[in-house]
């Protein structure tokens, strides 16, 4: 990736990011465990929320790439040596990232108006991926994808989080029984002749109650 600067070419980095709403003491206070194991860069500061967008350094023009996800109940020491195996210090892997990102807290508590998915049940989400500027390369990030959220299994929670689904999955996982009762209604009243796609698609009812796309 030519457009790397030199000093993070051909490396592997642990990255840790992540935003404050509070006080610029309140942050610092946060901050310190991380600063006293003096990173080799640091760039949290105080910032527009406008900059939160750019956040996560992702390509702002798109990019191809390969992926997979999880949402994790848990993670414990186990998953902790489970994600080590798959993508820790002397791994050989396509992947271009592998991240945790942490939820909990507001994330997990109902909110009265917060629509069909009112909170995210689950303690962490994985998400990895890599390029994938030919498909056979792309073919092989999916693949380490797949198998690291393979190794991480045993510590999901069966949900989706569709804004990381980029492959086919049943959306039916990303709500509870009563919201997905609820969507397909919906859906079958307001486009009964399927006009609308979507990436992630809630069906259709016919009168016997069979769904359809």
């Amino acid at each position: 990736m030519p457009e790397l600067p030199p000093f993070l070419s051909g490396r592997e980095l642990v990255i840790v990011d992540g935003a404050v709403l509070g006080s610029v003491e309140r942050g610092e206070e946060l901050l310190a465990g991380l600063r006293a194991l003096n990173p080799e860069m640091d760039t949290f500061a105080r910032v527009p929320a406008t900059s939160l967008v750019r956040l996560h350094v992702d390509p702002e023009g798109g990019a191809p790439f390969a992926s997979d996800s999880a949402m994790l109940a848990s993670f414990p020491d186990a998953a902790v040596d489970a994600f080590l195996v798959e993508v820790g210090p002397g791994r050989e892997s396509s992947l271009l990232m592998a991240e945790l990102r942490q939820l909990g807290g507001a994330l997990g508590r109902p909110h009265e108006g917060g629509g069909v998915l009112n909170r995210l049940d689950a303690q962490f989400v994985a998400f990895a991926g890599g390029m994938a500027i030919t498909p056979e390369v792309g073919a092989a990030a999916h693949a380490d994808a797949v198998r690291l959220m393979e190794a991480l299994a045993p510590f999901a929670n069966g949900r989706q989080y569709l804004n990381f689904a980029e492959n086919p999955v049943d959306t039916r996982s990303a709500y509870s029984s009563d919201v997905w009762t609820q969507l397909t209604g919906i859906r079958s009243a307001v486009d009964p002749h399927g006009t609308f796609a979507a990436n992630h698609p809630v069906p259709r009812l016919f009168e016997n109650g069979a769904p359809t796309a």
